[in-house]
């Protein structure tokens, strides 16, 4: 079955060209053609909101993302890649839904933030039938807890710890239709809970 997108790039019998028989093809254009696409849609959001707590003030900061469609196309073809993660899948996406919340203190030279990172369920493979092409098609949410702290000594020193993923919780396996599995780094936290204490300067 051929594809239509690329008809236009054929001629048969052009009189220009030297043919074997009438109506045979004789011309095959190679100009550059935009037969692929890709399309999305979706809604970014953020809120702030801050007040006076305990003589120091309380920061709120809401992040977050959704993806309505993801529509990529080659070849004639189209497919939806929103929320399908494994490998088997016509095309790879994203969950279709992200979030960070945090709230940070702030006393003087002291700050504090708690932060919630959280990336919605989605699936191995929309397209897939449970029980037909696969026994479970979910990949499940995830959600991490990270503390950070900091203490200003100067206007050019500043003290600070964080802890990154302190559940500790691990990346989902994606599994595929050959039998791999592992987890997507791009979208997942690989690392575990994670340790961190420095001083950072300013020279201005």
């Amino acid at each position: 079955m051929g594809i239509a997108l690329y008809c236009a790039q054929l001629t048969y019998s052009n009189p220009l060209e030297a043919s074997d028989y009438p109506g045979a093809l004789n011309v095959a254009y190679t100009l550059p053609l935009n037969a692929s696409s890709q399309t999305t849609s979706g809604l970014d959001f953020q809120a702030n909101y801050s007040d006076d707590l305990f003589g120091g003030t309380m920061a709120y900061s809401l992040v977050g993302t959704y993806v309505d469609t993801f529509t990529q196309s080659a070849l004639g073809l189209s497919y939806e890649a929103d929320n399908s993660l494994s490998g088997s899948a016509p095309y790879v996406g994203n969950p279709r839904f992200k979030m960070n919340l945090a709230a940070t203190y702030t006393n003087g030279p002291w700050s504090g933030t708690i932060q919630g990172r959280f990336i919605a369920p989605a699936k191995l493979n929309i397209y897939w039938i449970p029980g037909v092409n696969v026994d479970n098609n979910n990949v499940p949410a995830v959600g991490y807890l990270d503390l950070r702290g900091s203490y200003k000594w100067n206007d050019h020193m500043q003290f600070y710890t964080a802890i990154n993923n302190v559940n500790d919780a691990p990346p989902p396996n994606i599994a595929t239709a050959v039998g791999g599995t592992g987890p997507n780094l791009l979208i997942y936290d690989g690392l575990g809970r994670v340790y961190n204490v420095g001083v950072r300067f300013n020279f201005d």
